[in-house]
């Protein structure tokens, strides 16, 4: 069945009013069955609303206004149900760089205070580790992986094993707070190192 896609507003709306820019282009990702994340962006490139809708209902919305000083180009947009949003895009450094002059994946993670923000271009994935459900997130460039991972302590034992998948939850056990690491595979055996947390 074809998927019928709903706008909370359509271009020409009074966007300046909520949310101080006019949008000339809307894009969107089909997340799941009914989940939908679109994105507004104005002319400029400098400014974009967010939105995950679940049917026709609102669930979260964001703005994201881009710092002046940054190359960042947006390619992809996942919404969580937490209400945060994963930004995957790369920076534009210069036709002297690479081929096409564009970094590798870059990722931004926009909390739901709008306030969190996370990047690190040197490494092949991210974690963001939600105090309130202690659980971990996978941030990776490819949405649809399915991924293997172990958590281990400090000392290298292995406390926790099994498959996962980008932007889903992993519940953690009930470990005293301490520094921990997250180590990942494909399912092809590949490995993408490890990433440390810190379970509070």
């Amino acid at each position: 069945m074809e998927r019928k896609l709903v706008y909370p507003y359509k271009l020409g709306d009074s966007f300046p009013d909520v949310f101080g820019f006019s949008p000339v282009a809307i894009s969107y990702n089909f997340q799941d069955a009914d989940i939908t994340t679109l994105q507004y962006r104005s002319a400029e490139r400098d400014s974009f609303a967010f939105f995950r809708m679940e049917g026709d209902t609102i669930r979260a919305q964001q703005i994201y206004v881009v710092p002046s000083n940054q190359d960042f180009e947006i390619r992809q947009v996942q919404s969580l149900a937490n209400g945060s949003f994963l930004l995957s895009g790369s920076i534009e450094h210069g036709r002297d760089i690479g081929w096409d002059g564009w970094s590798k994946p870059h990722f931004k993670w926009l909390g739901p205070d709008a306030n969190k923000w996370q990047e690190d271009s040197k490494a092949p994935f991210q974690l963001h580790y939600d105090t309130e459900e202690t659980s971990l997130i996978i941030f990776f460039s490819d949405f649809a992986a399915d991924l293997d991972y172990r958590i281990i302590d400090v000392s290298g034992r292995s406390l926790q094993s099994g498959s996962a998948r980008v932007q889903v939850q992993i519940p953690l056990g009930k470990w005293p707070t301490a520094l921990y690491y997250l180590q990942l595979w494909n399912r092809n055996g590949n490995y993408y190192g490890q990433q440390p947390f810190i379970k509070k």
